[in-house]
């Protein structure tokens, strides 16, 4: 008897092992799949683990499905949003035009209320942009079209661009751009961070703003983004986080700055906000060494202005 209990209890211990061994690996191949960008499945070689392995593999079948139907719902509504916002930006364009060339020939009675069109185009253009920058942050989560881009050239075409606002705003700014700044970036985002921040300094800042791209001593590549604001600004830091705003108003949507700094992120750079002593609102940008292109004949300290 007590040699039948013995060896009863060895056969107990040697299947308990082996259940706990089965079982340890069934949780390797969960965590793999879990881990991983995988249709793998669950595999079962105990029949006591069958029918626990076909309702796991069953619940991971019903997972991927509705993780796939998922994914075709977020780009379709992300398509939407894309062709929607392009669709806006169109005719706002061509009605702002519209009223800057009615402004231009207004009678003075008549400014006041050029000037409230006017207004409410550039509310609507904010909310639009703001839009259109969600949506391209939801775009390019996947991957990024990485070339070598003169970053001067192009930020100076896009202050360009808006010359005529920073004009009727009387914020003409002091831009200051190291020759031929280059790097190896997306420029598409690249443009709608600075497009970001160009509104910025158009909707709240006063007085003469300071734009400046140069190469710091460390081989970074630096743009600074400086205006004056009316009132100071409690918490600076607070701004890059969602839904903060300094103004809390019906143009403020606060999703500007965190928009901005998640796509400075996603271009392998910093964004850093500060409020100095004079009032005055810093925001700045910082991509690594490894970015930077080197151009023959540029000059590291080289610095001019952009010419309007």
């Amino acid at each position: 008897m007590t040699i039948f209990l013995a060896v009863l209890s060895i056969g107990l211990a040697i299947w308990v092992l082996v259940l706990l061994l089965d079982t340890r690996r069934i949780r390797r191949e969960l965590v793999h799949i879990n881990q991983t960008d995988t249709n793998a499945k669950v595999t079962a070689i105990l029949a006591v683990h069958r029918p626990l392995v076909q309702e796991i593999n069953t619940t991971l079948d019903t997972t991927r499905q509705l993780l796939r139907t998922r994914q075709q719902e977020d780009a379709r509504v992300r398509a939407l949003m894309t062709n929607l916002v392009h669709d806006i930006k169109t005719p706002l364009a061509i009605a702002a035009g519209y009223n800057q060339l009615v402004q231009k020939n207004a009678a003075a009675a008549d400014q006041t209320r050029t000037q409230k069109v006017a207004d409410s185009l550039a509310t609507v253009s904010h909310y639009v942009d703001t839009l259109m920058n969600f949506s391209l942050l939801q775009e390019t989560t996947q991957g990024l079209t990485l070339q070598p881009v003169n970053v001067t050239d192009l930020l100076g075409r896009l202050l360009l661009t808006y010359y005529d606002t920073f004009t009727a705003k009387q914020l003409m700014p002091d831009i200051q751009l190291a020759p031929a700044l280059t790097m190896r970036t997306d420029e598409r985002l690249l443009s709608r961070v600075f497009q970001n921040l160009i509104g910025n300094i158009l909707a709240y800042g006063v007085g003469q703003p300071t734009i400046t791209g140069e190469r710091a001593a460390a081989g970074t590549i630096q743009f600074t983004f400086a205006n004056a604001v009316a009132q100071p600004i409690p918490d600076v830091q607070a701004l890059l986080q969602r839904f903060a705003t300094a103004q809390q108003t019906a143009h403020s949507s606060g999703l500007g700055l965190n928009i901005m700094q998640t796509l400075v992120q996603r271009l392998g750079g910093t964004a850093s906000v500060a409020q100095s002593t004079s009032r005055r609102f810093v925001v700045q940008l910082t991509f690594p060494a490894e970015l930077a292109v080197k151009v023959p004949g540029s000059s590291k300290s080289a610095r001019s202005p952009a010419k309007q």
